[in-house]
This record gives structure tokens, C-alpha cells and sequence, in this order.
């Protein structure tokens, strides 16, 4: 019993490695998002590579900070270049806010400048690890 126990074993280590030799080259990712100079928390960071291909997602923490995920388990964002969009995530807080009535009660979500959702923050992505910031400010350009 103990062999076939550990042939099992040896198979599903073999078959778990056939599958992680189809990936795309990844570089690991992690940085910190800010707004305005300040760390934004609560927020989903994507990366989608320009040239196509899966995205990489992240989750900032209380302090801003995320790392990219490729897929379930397996860190890092496809080689090259990426769009980047940042989105908040939407808190009960958040739902309960009624911008007409803020008196009501509730936390208005964070006002993010058009450049976080639109795709035209570009960053790139190389093999190894990659400390990639992502500064986002509500201040006009002129």
C-alpha cells in the first residue's frame, strides 16, 4: 500500500510540473499604490499585457501595498508591457453612502482620477522581480 502511496505521489508531482511548463515567462510584482501621496487600501490592481494574454490581479493592503497574481497559486504578471487600471473595492460602508444625503451615514468611496480606471497608466514587466509603483493624484494637469 505504501508504494502505491508514494507512486501516487510521484505521478501527481510529475503532472503538477507538466502543467507549469505551459506557462508565459512572469516577472514577480509588488508595489505600492498611492493617491495623492497617500496609500490608497482596498483597491484591485490589474495588469493586462498590451500585447495580450491573461491579466495579473492584486489586492492593496491598509498600507497600499500589493503583489500580482497570475493564477490561483502562481505569483508574477506575463513579461512586458501592461495596462494598469486600480479600482476600489466597494465596502458595505461604501454601499450605505448616499451622496445627495451624506448626512445619512455611510463612507463615500474613494474618488479616483480617470487615469485609474482607463488604461493609460502603462508599466513593464521584466523576468525576476519587479518593485512596480503605481502613484495616482486628483490633481489637474495644466
Amino acid at each position: 500500500m505504501n508504494r502505491c502511496m508514494l507512486l501516487s505521489a510521484a505521478v501527481a508531482v510529475a503532472l503538477v510540473g507538466c502543467t507549469r511548463s505551459d506557462l508565459p515567462t512572469l516577472g514577480d510584482v509588488n508595489g505600492v499604490v498611492t493617491l495623492d501621496g497617500n496609500p490608497l487600501p482596498e483597491a484591485v490592481v490589474n495588469f493586462t499585457p498590451t500585447s495580450g494574454g491573461r491579466p495579473s490581479t492584486g489586492t492593496t493592503d491598509e498600507n497600499g501595498y500589493y503583489s500580482l497574481l497570475y493564477l490561483e497559486g502562481v505569483d508574477g504578471a506575463i513579461v512586458g508591457e501592461h495596462a494598469v487600471t486600480v479600482e476600489p473595492i466597494t465596502t458595505e460602508e461604501m454601499d450605505d453612502y448616499d451622496e445627495e444625503n451624506p448626512e445619512a451615514g455611510g463612507t463615500p468611496p474613494p474618488q479616483l482620477p480617470d487615469s485609474a480606471y482607463d488604461g493609460s497608466i502603462k508599466k513593464e514587466v521584466a523576468e525576476g522581480s519587479n518593485e512596480i509603483d503605481i502613484e495616482l493624484s486628483n490633481a489637474s494637469s495644466e
